[in-house]
């Protein structure tokens, strides 16, 4: 792509859900792809509800996004939430983070979510543990907030 249209290479984020959040996740993990991850010398990402694949080789600025409820993955990301905070040099505390704009209903429920920023970070990371009960009760799914919040996010490291 890079080759055939105008591409600002110091602008390249990333998003994606389920298998394209995957995606996301192994390019910046240890396992064997350190060269792709230098690659695309992402500027931010914000996977939603992947799956963990081994440590974090190249601090990345991330916003997190899943379920706390997430049947598909029979977790809460936690897991990998805990390697883009080892990666990015973060301490284990963290504060609330208010997301503007993140104020959504779904399913009768006003969502919550549950957003996170670790302190002490290399680079921003924030995690997002919602409560949207979309996604025939998997829990598997983009919460109505992500758009404006992966928005949000992005801008702020503009």
């Amino acid at each position: 792509l890079a080759n055939e249209h105008c591409i600002d290479t110091s602008r390249v984020f990333a998003t994606g859900h389920s298998s394209g959040a995957q995606f996301i996740v192994q390019i910046l993990s240890g396992n064997n792809h350190t060269a792709d991850a230098a690659h695309f010398k992402f500027k931010g990402v914000a996977p939603v509800a992947a799956s963990a694949y081994g440590p974090v080789t190249t601090p990345t600025p991330i916003m997190y996004i899943q379920n706390v409820f997430d049947k598909e993955r029979n977790s809460s990301g936690k897991d990998v939430v805990d390697l883009f905070v080892a990666g990015n040099s973060c301490s284990m505390t963290s504060t609330p983070l208010t997301v503007q704009g993140a104020s959504c209903n779904s399913g009768g429920t006003t969502v919550d979510p549950g957003c996170i920023k670790y302190d002490g970070c290399d680079v921003p990371t924030i995690w997002c543990s919602h409560n949207d009960p979309a996604y025939s009760n998997t829990g598997h799914g983009v919460p109505c907030f992500a758009a404006k919040a992966t928005d949000e996010f992005f801008k702020s490291l503009d």
